[in-house]
Formats: structure tokens, C-alpha cells, sequence
């Protein structure tokens, strides 16, 4: 779950960033879904969200992503960053351009046939072969 932070009006690209987010949100009015570009930047000692729309999220054939841009020490709670805004939309532009993994729907049925059928014709002493397919979806 993404936490709130208040509002600032815009960015820069040499700011030190926390994260970078694309992710698919109901629009504002109830008009669809649409992914928004949040940018997490720190001001003073306080954190701020950039939320930029980038419209209907069903145009969007690249998966939802978070990119880290700080780390913080679970023992003293202190942040150190270790990207700037810019860094992370670069990185948000070549994780937007590589194709989504497509997963078949798995045959549960076929699977079990399959399973009982290798162990019946290991018996009978005959080597089975298997060919897998891999599909990515451009």
C-alpha cells in the first residue's frame, strides 16, 4: 500500500529521490483507471509525492512498478539516497519499454493425466522427453 505524503507542485531532475512509482489508481470522478508516475522527494526533513497521470491505465502494456531510490538503516531510521529524480525516470522509461511476461493459463486436468501417464510408461521402462514453450508478448 503506498503511503500519503503531502503534495508539492513539481520536481527537477537533479532532486534526491526516495521512490518512483507507477502504478494504476481509479481516476478522480470515477472515469477508469489510470496509471500515475509518483515521485517521492524529500524536503527538508519532511517526505513529498509529485503524482503525474499518464492516462488510461489499459494503454499501459508494462507492468506496475516500484523503483527504490534510498535506503534506509533499520536500526538508526536514517535514509540515505542514492538517486536523483532523473536517474529514476530513465529507469522508469526502460522498465516501461521491456515486454511483460505472459504466463499460459495452466491446464490443472492435463497436468495430472500427464503425471500418472509418466509414471505408468516409467514403469514399463520407456524414457520420456518433454518440450516446453516459452511465449513473451510484445
Amino acid at each position: 500500500m503506498t503511503q500519503l505524503y503531502p503534495v508539492v507542485g513539481s520536481v527537477r531532475a537533479d532532486d534526491k529521490c526516495y521512490g518512483l512509482y507507477e502504478l494504476n489508481y481509479q481516476s478522480p470522478g470515477n472515469k477508469g483507471f489510470h496509471r500515475y508516475q509518483i515521485i517521492v522527494v524529500p524536503i527538508g526533513e519532511q517526505l513529498y509525492e509529485y503524482r503525474r497521470d499518464m492516462g488510461l491505465a489499459s494503454k499501459w502494456k508494462a507492468l506496475q512498478f516500484r523503483i527504490p531510490g534510498a535506503i534506509r538503516d533499520e536500526d538508526t531510521g536514517k535514509v540515505e539516497f542514492v538517486h536523483t529524480v532523473g536517474e529514476l525516470m530513465e529507469i522508469a522509461d526502460e522498465l516501461r519499454a521491456m515486454p511483460s511476461p505472459v504466463h499460459e493459463p495452466r491446464n490443472f486436468k492435463q497436468e495430472y493425466v500427464d503425471h500418472f501417464e509418466k509414471i505408468r510408461k516409467g514403469r514399463k521402462g520407456q524414457q520420456q522427453f518433454a518440450i516446453t514453450k516459452h511465449y513473451v508478448k510484445n
